[in-house]
């Protein structure tokens, strides 16, 4: 049984963090869960998110993309890489500064069929990313 604290300490999985803004990046990946995950990765596109995903291999990872990407929508990958995510238990939240209306809705639809697992809006408190972290878990049936 773990304790208190290293409840969110997530060992060898893996955490990406797809963001054309640096400071988010900076914000998810080395403030937020700075301990969290070993091994730690962003990228800055769709096309690097992309190539990103298909390198993640590790069972029970997180991902984390903005909405609004330079080269594409981060719905699209989660939707390329959905099959892949499903059978290993990798989970996807899509983080947006304001979504609203038809991208609201875009969302809400891909929660809805488990594409992705939840979202974030921006800002978001620290609390909160860890919040969804651990609601994913729960929901695979992993103990933290």
């Amino acid at each position: 049984m773990q304790t208190m604290t290293n409840l969110y300490t997530y060992g060898e999985r893996e955490l990406l963090v797809i963001d054309d803004e640096p400071g988010m990046i900076r914000v998810v990946k080395d403030r937020i869960l700075t301990k969290d995950f070993e091994r730690k990765h962003s990228a800055a596109n769709f096309e690097e998110g992309k190539e990103a995903i298909e390198k993640l291999t590790t069972p029970q990872s997180i991902i984390f993309s903005d909405f609004h990407l330079p080269g594409g929508v981060g719905l699209d990958l989660a939707k390329i890489s959905h099959s892949t995510r499903k059978r290993l238990q990798i989970g996807m939240f899509i983080m947006s500064g304001g979504a609203a209306g038809k991208e609201m809705d875009m969302i809400e639809q891909a929660i809805q069929e488990g594409v992705i697992e939840g979202y974030l809006s921006k800002p978001f408190p620290p609390s909160q990313v860890k919040e969804v972290i651990k609601q994913f878990y729960q929901k695979i049936g992993v103990e933290l």
